[in-house]
């Protein structure tokens, strides 16, 4: 299964506080999980705002994440850009989560998100 993973999800997956059934997810090695690119902008704008702190510098954070032999990123493709107009008149219109939708979409992936909104979308598989 491809496992498109959302930014409290990806923080989640590094805190240790990610649920017993969706660490079992992310670390079956049968599944290929992603992140998007955006997912690393969220963590920086989160860090500046005070919401999280890093144990560590964001720079090291952020490249533990890049590195991770699990994960996969994702950039933001022109492929993926372009599905944006018409996602806008599908959904709410915070860019990151139309950014994270259109990577699930583009990928044919599963987003893992907590998020209730995102979770409503009847064209949009989570878990």
């Amino acid at each position: 299964m491809k496992i498109l993973l959302d930014t409290h999800i990806l923080i989640y997956t590094s805190t240790n506080m990610l649920g017993q059934a969706r660490s079992a997810l992310v670390d079956d090695a049968r599944n290929s999980v992603y992140i998007s690119e955006i997912s690393l902008w969220e963590i920086s704008k989160l860090t500046e705002l005070g919401r999280i702190a890093p144990a560590e510098s964001l720079q090291s954070y952020l490249r533990k994440i890049e590195s991770h032999p699990r994960y996969k990123v994702i950039g933001l493709s022109s492929h993926i850009l372009a599905e944006i107009p018409a996602l806008s008149q599908k959904m709410h219109k915070d860019l990151a989560d139309q950014i994270l939708a259109a990577t699930a979409l583009s990928l044919g992936a599963k987003l893992m998100t907590d998020d209730g909104r995102l979770r409503a979308l009847d064209f949009l598989e989570c878990l």
